[in-house]
């Protein structure tokens, strides 16, 4: 399924229905669910959203292998602090104003964590705090 022609209530609705599979979820699904979570509700209760609907969702996360709570934590936070300074009408908009995060969210989270501290097991299941910079 090809999320970039839904509508956001239909591409919630499409996660809660369970259509997405492993291979039809990237980068930019996790973020536009972000995205629109974001939209809705502040930070805090934004990233409780996505991670119940991530751990909810754990055929297509297979979260023993891909999910990353420090990584889902430090980028809603991120997300939050620039939608607050630039809000954005749409998704296409937030991807083009932030193409930082689309292509190399690698690069803006090293900004704040060393390699090794994001690497940790620790930094995959419990939020860790940034030891470089604070987010």
């Amino acid at each position: 399924m090809d999320n970039r022609t839904l509508s956001d209530e239909a591409f919630l609705n499409a996660i809660k229905q369970g259509e997405f599979s492993r291979d039809s979820t990237d980068h930019s699904w996790h973020l536009r669910l972000a995205w629109i979570h974001l939209k809705r509700a502040p930070w805090p209760i934004a990233l409780a959203e996505v991670v119940a609907t991530l751990r909810a969702n754990q055929h297509i996360m297979s979260l023993n292998e891909r999910y990353h709570h420090t990584l889902t934590v430090a980028t809603l936070r991120i997300m939050s602090q620039r939608l607050s300074e630039q809000p954005c009408s749409d998704f296409t908009e937030f991807k083009q104003q932030n193409a930082d995060l689309v292509n190399d969210l690698k690069a803006v989270l090293a900004q704040h964590y060393k390699p090794e501290t994001l690497d940790s097991p620790t930094a995959r299941r419990t939020f860790v705090s940034p030891d470089k910079k604070p987010l």
